[in-house]
């Protein structure tokens, strides 16, 4: 039998054996948790990632009967009077309004799943895609004039039917008072890659003269089906698109070259004032030799420079027509007075740079100024030299 000392001695290393086991117990339980622990807040991490990545959307409270709710693009439809909504989701209109519907209308609108809502986009109709031409450039008073327009688009467009064309002036678009009197409550339909003829009659204006351009309102995305103006909806019509022709010039019987040389003589300062040089050198006719020894480092063969440098210090002003006289069959003067932008007129005083005039006489600015046109062969030429203004 062992004695006292073998049994503690026993008793001890078993006791040892035994904590030894508690703490490996007690360090794997802590490792256990911790990992647990580390899983979880993963999982809470992963779920909030795939939620903001739109991968997964918690529904809103609503049915779907009730909301435009989407999570795909499949989700959604366009349908005629309550545009783009969820496919489940039943269509009601209001009684009272009435839609004019027609096959394919669908395809002009893009329903798309945005934000989880089911939304319309409008399909961009290319305006450029929808032209006016006229038969001519030129036009007798109260001809009419023939115009085609060509629908270049895969959609059909629609256009008032009553005198659907507006005469517009050339320069800046504006309205020409006159034209048929009539309410535009039929629409003409033009289908898509369809030439249309239409006539503009010039009958219904009077004293026509200068350069023009017709004016067209279409309407892209309308159907022959969509036939009635008051009632037609804004879902079966695009946004209005505005369209213009060519220009195109109406006269009055011959005009007179007394005109001609006018319109030369307007457009050469106009021209001038634009800084369109090159363009003003054809109607320029006084010569260079008394701008060059201003500008000497231009060559005298430089044209469009040496009207460039001499409108630094030279009048380049706009004009306005006072009076006007043929003097000659080729030679024709006018009166005008320069207009600077802001309105006021250009002054040349008698007297300046500290002269004083004589006793008695009153130093009067002078705001009209005489020019001479001459017509050679088939042209007109400024001859008058530009104005110099101390």
């Amino acid at each position: 039998m062992p004695n006292l000392k073998q049994f503690l001695k026993l008793t001890k290393t078993m006791n040892n054996t035994q904590q030894n086991q508690n703490n490996q117990i007690s360090r794997s339980s802590k490792i256990f948790n911790h990992h647990l622990k580390t899983w979880q807040w993963a999982s809470v991490l992963v779920v909030m990632a795939v939620i903001a990545a739109g991968v997964f959307t918690i529904p809103p409270d609503d049915s779907i009967q009730q909301t435009n709710y989407c999570q795909t693009e499949s989700d959604c439809i366009w349908v005629c009077g309550c545009g783009c909504i969820n496919k489940e989701r039943k269509c009601e209109i209001p009684e009272g309004i009435m839609y004019d519907c027609y096959p394919g209308m669908e395809e002009k609108y893009s329903c798309s799943c945005l934000d989880n809502q089911c939304k319309t986009v409008k399909v961009d109709v290319p305006v450029q895609q929808i032209t006016i031409t006229t038969d001519k450039t030129e036009y007798e008073e109260k001809e009419d004039v023939k115009v085609v327009v060509n629908n270049n688009l895969d959609i059909p467009l629609y256009i008032y039917d009553c005198d659907p064309l507006e005469l517009v002036k050339a320069e800046d678009n504006s309205h020409v008072r006159g034209g048929l009197e009539c309410l535009p409550n039929l629409i003409l339909g033009i289908k898509p890659q369809e030439l249309k003829n239409l006539v503009k009659p010039l009958s219904y204006y009077s004293e026509l003269k200068g350069k023009f351009k017709i004016k067209l309102f279409t309407y892209p995305g309308c159907d022959e089906t969509v036939n009635n103006w008051q009632h037609r909806p804004k879902q079966a019509c695009g946004e209005p698109k505005t369209v213009y022709s060519n220009e195109f010039r109406i006269k009055i019987g011959k005009i007179s070259d007394l005109d001609l040389a006018q319109e030369v003589l307007i457009k050469y300062f106009s021209l001038l004032n634009e800084g369109k040089y090159s363009e003003a050198v054809k109607y320029h006719g006084s010569g260079y030799d008394y701008i060059q020894p201003s500008c000497p480092k231009i060559d005298l063969s430089n044209y469009a420079g040496l009207l460039e440098c001499g409108c630094n210090f030279l009048v380049c002003e706009n004009i306005n027509i006072a009076k006007k006289e043929q003097v000659s069959p080729n030679e024709f003067v006018f009166t005008v007075q320069f207009v600077y932008e802001d309105g006021s007129l250009v002054k040349s005083y008698p007297y300046c740079c500290g002269e004083e005039p004589p006793e008695g006489e009153a130093n009067i600015p002078k705001t009209e100024f005489e020019y001479r046109v001459e017509k050679v062969s088939a042209d007109f030429f400024v001859i008058t030299p530009l104005l110099y203004v101390p």
